[in-house]
């Protein structure tokens, strides 16, 4: 069995993830079955957990106490991108959050994947 190779599209609106093993492609199910995960996160001050996609937009909308971001995309290439902000009691880089949310779009590539993907177009 040939390795997998896989592209991830993080978007300001939406991303997706794709994967290439034995010849085939397809769109990776990011969220239950959609192959497209809102790029959002949501620091749940509540129970403490980050939340990403539509679970951390329903969480916002569903008034549980914490903090919403989205469009991550957009604060690359700006002067934000090497600025923190507060989660509660901590300072986070702006590029620490993009990579935890694009980090979670590489664990869902790897785990439909069966294994580590070395080789990811990032788009």
């Amino acid at each position: 069995m040939q390795s997998a190779f896989g592209g991830i599209d993080f978007g300001t609106s939406n991303s997706t993830v794709g994967v290439i093993r034995d010849g085939r492609a397809r769109l990776v199910a990011l969220e239950g079955e959609q192959p497209t995960l809102p790029s959002a996160v949501f620091f749940n001050f509540e129970d403490g957990y980050t939340y990403f996609g539509r679970r951390a937009i329903s969480d916002y909308t569903d008034s549980i106490e914490g903090r919403l971001m989205r469009s991550l995309k957009s604060v690359l290439g700006s002067s934000l991108a090497n600025e923190k902000t507060r989660i509660k009691a901590r300072q986070i880089g702006f590029i620490d959050i993009i990579g935890m949310f694009v980090g979670h779009l590489k664990k869902r590539l790897e785990e439909d994947a069966g294994g580590p993907v070395e080789n990811v177009v990032l788009g």
